[in-house]
């Protein structure tokens, strides 16, 4: 029997609360050249307003001008997609978004099973895009990726630190992706041998970091990275 979509998005939506790091949020060039950020699951199936992508709180983008100064662009929200206002492919974008808080009642509420001393968490994602060839890169989100100047050669941070033993997700363009790991000084090696969009991500770096967002409270902070770009 066919799946519908309607059936799939249900699904979605009974464990999306549980479960919304399982989804990426990534950065990506348009038809006008333009670039937007989009929620979903890789490479398509994209969360929609009204909908999850509501669910994300407004996100922070921005670029560093000629002189290094910091360029913040406006974002626009639409049906499947959040526009990043006047940016382009050829600028190098850096992004970050929080996720509204899931906590024990919202998992519930979804029928997803809970044990009873499941945590609120706050999920926190990162995103940046770059062009290709744009040389080495230093870190400048919470938890990133960046090219090391090397060609094929990518380092993951948090907090600024090389991070050993990360898990990192090479997205190709036609949906596949391949697990990598990074070594001792966060360096991971992926090459893109055919044109298209890729991505590497990282999810699922947390921290046991109590807070309030929107006045709902958390015990745990999930941190989620996410690198961008077209090959061409």
């Amino acid at each position: 029997m066919k799946i519908t979509k309607l059936f799939l998005f249900a699904a979605l939506g009974a464990s999306f609360v549980c479960d919304a790091q399982a989804h990426y949020l990534w950065i990506e060039d348009t038809h006008g050249h333009g670039l937007t950020v989009r929620f979903a699951e890789w490479p398509d199936e994209y969360e929609i307003s009204p909908g999850h992508l509501d669910q994300v709180d407004p996100p922070i983008a921005w670029k560093s001008g000629a002189n290094g100064e910091t360029i913040h662009f406006v974002l626009k929200k639409k049906s499947d997609q959040i526009q990043i206002v006047h940016a382009t492919s050829k600028d190098s974008v850096q992004l970050e978004a929080g996720f509204a808080v899931m906590t024990p009642e919202m998992m519930q509420a979804e029928g997803a099973p809970l044990s009873t001393n499941t945590p609120s968490r706050k999920p926190i994602f990162y995103a940046r895009w770059i062009r290709p060839g744009s040389g080495a890169l230093k870190p400048s989100l919470t938890f990133d990726i960046v090219p090391t100047g090397s060609v094929g050669e990518y380092q993951v941070c948090f907090r600024g630190a090389a991070l050993q033993n990360a898990n990192v997700i090479a997205s190709h363009p036609n949906g596949h992706e391949e697990k990598l790991t990074t070594n001792e000084k966060g360096i991971v090696h992926f090459t893109a041998d055919k044109p298209g969009l890729y991505m590497l991500s990282c999810k699922h770096q947390r921290e046991n970091v109590k807070g309030f967002s929107g006045g709902v409270p958390y015990d745990i902070v999930s941190h989620n990275c996410s690198l961008t770009w077209r090959q061409p």
